[in-house]
């Protein structure tokens, strides 16, 4: 691209995930294209966005001066959520040696919805879309769960998720249908199904609900925080830098104008995130759907 004059090294974006891979990267093409390689822009994806973040402050935190969260501090963000929760609360419970119950895994949960690309209201309106769905495929359940599992019993329960015309119907109708082909069925009521308060069946997806919800609120709370004290955590670059590429027609053109040609090594890895931030730089209706990516990845 470089040698026949279609770009110049610094409109041509490359990305990967680690420091090295970027070190690496960068050592192959100066023994490819000598010194010029230093102009190339290499990139891991946090870097890609703090550079964008660093380079037009005026378009990130209302122009206001954020800097990265420590660990430390993000703990001591949360541990005051958990704090103010009240008795009986979802995600209540403290140990003396082991501190709170909840805590590991709503810290876990909360980077899994920023590397699915899901702000707090994201996540609060697809608990609530799933609990809808939930509504409609229960009574399925309980009317066409056979009390005696089988090959043939199981078929009519299938049948019926699969026609309710909901998601979630035909995800449980699949997962019971391949149960069902690997002759797992002593796996159905274990892997997909509980129990209330009542003793009735249901899917455990409804069981988890409350606590999902009550993960979302503290997710919500947790970013209102990080903003009212002037921080951003490792995993909101990405969210902050995709949303404002999609919202801000001015950034977007001086980005894509920047970077006419983009190269995404292990691409197998990228998460919703990462892959919602090179969707919102090679989207422009003017590339008529055939924008400049290049992807390398593993086949499986």
């Amino acid at each position: 691209i470089i040698k026949i004059g279609q770009a110049k090294p610094a409109n041509i974006l490359a990305l990967t995930f680690t420091e090295s891979a970027c070190v690496n990267m960068q050592e192959r093409l100066l023994k490819i294209m000598g010194k010029e390689a230093y102009q190339v822009p290499i990139f891991t994806f946090h870097s890609f966005c703090t550079n964008i973040i660093s380079k037009y402050p005026e378009h990130f935190f209302d122009a206001h001066r954020f800097e990265p969260i420590s660990e430390l501090k993000q703990n001591e963000i949360l541990s005051k959520i958990f704090e103010d929760l009240p008795y009986g609360h979802p995600l209540y419970g403290y140990h003396e040696e082991r501190g709170y119950s909840f805590f590991s895994d709503t810290v876990e949960r909360i980077r899994n919805f920023k590397e699915a690309g899901l702000t707090p209201e994201d996540v609060s309106q697809k608990i609530e879309n799933n609990q809808k769905e939930l509504d409609v495929i229960t009574p399925i359940l309980r009317e066409h769960l056979p009390a005696r599992i089988s090959k043939d019993s199981i078929d009519d329960l299938i049948s019926k998720l699969s026609a309710s015309k909901t998601e979630l119907g035909s995800i449980y109708a699949n997962q019971l249908d391949d149960l069902r082909d690997r002759g797992d069925l002593a796996k159905i009521k274990s892997s997909l199904l509980a129990k209330n308060d009542k003793g009735d069946s249901i899917f455990k997806e409804e069981k988890y609900t409350e606590k999902f919800l009550a993960v979302a609120e503290i997710y919500r709370q947790y970013q209102e925080n990080l903003w009212k004290e002037g921080y951003f955590d490792f995993n909101d670059m990405i969210l902050y830098v995709r949303d404002k590429l999609q919202q801000s027609d001015e950034l977007r053109a001086e980005i894509e104008e920047t970077y006419q040609y983009i190269l995404v090594d292990e691409f197998q890895d990228t998460n919703n995130a990462q892959l919602g931030l090179i969707t919102s730089i090679t989207s422009n209706p003017v590339l008529e759907g055939k924008a400049n990516v290049f992807v390398v990845g593993d086949d499986d």
